[in-house]
């Protein structure tokens, strides 16, 4: 499958030349979503996000479509794209293990190499995994297999036997000092061991929690990111969206989040968010306002049902929509959050848009 891009600049530029005849000069200034147009980004249907995970070198790892693995650098560009089995379940997951990238894509592992050579495929383990860990330790994973839980060392695909929590396990996360964590039915639960930890269960709210330095995120519907600190107490609570009911209040979201999938901290006060479209957000810590501010965006359009341009220059398309002066890794910066469109935009005038839209 070709990218969306070109498709995406070449319309833009025959819009323009129909409606801006005076002008002198046009010249190709970057690909809105992606500085780097040089080859395919996204491939097979809309998948979600699965990671994203950071190397060694700093590029970032994430699945673009249903059939593909992505390397970026931090500045946008497509490094590496390998092919991978398709899936586009919204609980996949991603999470390196020393030199080896480990996949949970619908109900197998597959294992890749980090330092892959193009053309590479994933290898295969074998059993099954219906949840695997967003961290590891000791070049160990841990998984969920019909309601037991298991280690396995992706190198040689051996699996131990752990024990069966007892309860239905939705996200699970090790720290670096072993303890493993389970999420779910609005519970965490912490065991050292096969021994459950004093205190717990607890409470918890929002879904693939994370435990990034001293505080714990997960995330929600509009976008919405919470963080906790090491006692799963609210600090501050809400940092991004504002899913309805979440709390009394509105903090700016991203459309390309939806619903977050995995952070990742690429440096202090930086991280990088991707989430239902796999698309990578970098979101800043604003210490004044206590919350997260949307900084760029790293990812394809996949999916397009249409463009429009109006009077203003505004670009209006089915996966968000930007100012004619933003530039390539400009986040989403106008309209609809969520548009669904069902169909080709129309502008009337050239200052009325109007849409069909799924709800």
């Amino acid at each position: 499958m070709t990218t969306p891009f070109p498709f995406f600049r070449a319309a833009i530029l025959c819009l323009l030349s129909l409606t801006t005849l005076h002008a002198a000069e046009l010249r190709f200034a970057g690909t809105l979503g992606n500085s780097d147009d040089s080859q395919p980004v996204f491939a097979g249907k809309l998948a979600a996000g699965i990671g994203p995970v950071l190397d060694d070198e700093g590029a970032l790892w994430e699945r673009g479509g249903s059939t593909r693995l992505n390397r970026y650098a931090l500045d946008g560009r497509l490094l590496a794209s390998l092919e991978i089995p398709a899936s586009s379940d919204g609980n996949d997951q991603l999470t390196r293990v020393g030199d080896l990238l480990v996949m949970k894509l619908g109900n197998a592992i597959y294992t890749l190499p980090i330092k892959a050579a193009p053309g590479t495929k994933p290898t295969r383990l074998k059993g099954g995994v219906d949840v695997l860990a967003s961290s590891a330790v000791g070049g160990r994973a841990v998984g969920v297999e019909k309601e037991s839980l298991f280690s396995l060392d992706p190198a040689t695909g051996e699996r131990i036997a752990m024990m069966q929590p007892g309860m239905r396990i939705q996200s699970l996360h090790v720290e670096a000092d072993g303890t493993l964590l389970g999420f779910g039915e609005g519970k965490v639960f912490a065991w050292q061991g096969s021994t459950l930890k004093e205190g717990f269960p607890r409470g918890f709210n929002g879904e693939r929690p994370q435990k990034i330095g001293r505080h714990w995120y997960s995330h929600g519907w509009h976008g919405t990111i919470h963080r906790f600190n090491e006692s799963f107490e609210p600090d501050p609570g809400v940092v991004l969206g504002g899913a309805s009911g979440s709390f009394i209040g509105y903090l700016p979201l991203s459309n390309d989040l939806s619903n977050g999938r995995g952070m990742v901290k690429l440096r202090d006060g930086l991280f990088a968010v991707s989430g239902m479209g796999g698309v990578i957000q970098f979101v800043q810590w604003n210490e004044k306002e206590n919350c997260f501010d949307v900084v760029r965006r790293i990812g394809g359009l996949l999916g397009l049902k249409g463009l429009a341009l109006d009077a203003n220059g505004n670009i209006w398309t089915s996966r968000g929509s930007w100012r004619w002066q933003d530039e390539p890794q400009t986040p989403h910066t106008l309209g609809d959050l969520e548009p669904s469109i069902c169909a080709q935009p129309v502008v009337l005038g050239g200052k009325t848009l109007c849409i069909l839209k799924k709800h």
